[in-house]
């Protein structure tokens, strides 16, 4: 073990130690400043191109009255990851309805029904109580039910 050390000692060991955490936490601080200033000079960029970008259908990913409201959204981390989930989503629409029509075209889509389609709520063995059916139109239940208590 290291000798007690007394207490001017002691002072001047504290005071260089914060000393030295308090020069780190200035240059984690200038570092996150230089970071969020770099970031703050790209957000017009990002906006304009949002702007000029067209959807497939030819209207823009923005308008031009969406402008302001682009800029402070970008200009935190919160709401320009809340912009890029927007894109992203508006992208995703676009190449599945892209996806679709080219399917429409080739002839893949979805087949159409061959034949009449039986309404089954009309079946005799419908599993839909109240179900009409007949051309005295009582429901199954009650014919059921009727066969049972006549019976």
């Amino acid at each position: 073990m290291s000798e007690a050390q007394s207490l001017p000692e002691q002072t001047l060991g504290f005071t260089k130690a914060a000393g030295e955490a308090l020069f780190a936490a200035q240059q984690i601080v200038s570092a996150q400043d230089a970071q969020e200033k770099k970031a703050a000079a790209r957000i017009p960029q990002a906006v304009d191109r949002l702007l000029g970008t067209k959807l497939a259908d030819g209207r823009p990913l923005i308008t031009a009255d969406q402008r302001e409201a682009a800029l402070q959204k970008l200009a935190t981390h919160d709401g320009a990851l809340a912009v890029l989930v927007n894109v992203l989503d508006v992208h995703q629409e676009q190449t599945k309805q892209a996806e679709n029509a080219a399917l429409l075209q080739q002839g893949e889509g979805m087949p159409a029904a061959a034949g009449p389609v039986e309404k089954r709520a009309n079946s005799p063995n419908s599993p839909f109580v109240g179900a009409r059916h007949g051309d005295d139109d009582q429901p199954e239940s009650y014919r059921k039910f009727a066969a049972a208590v006549l019976s």
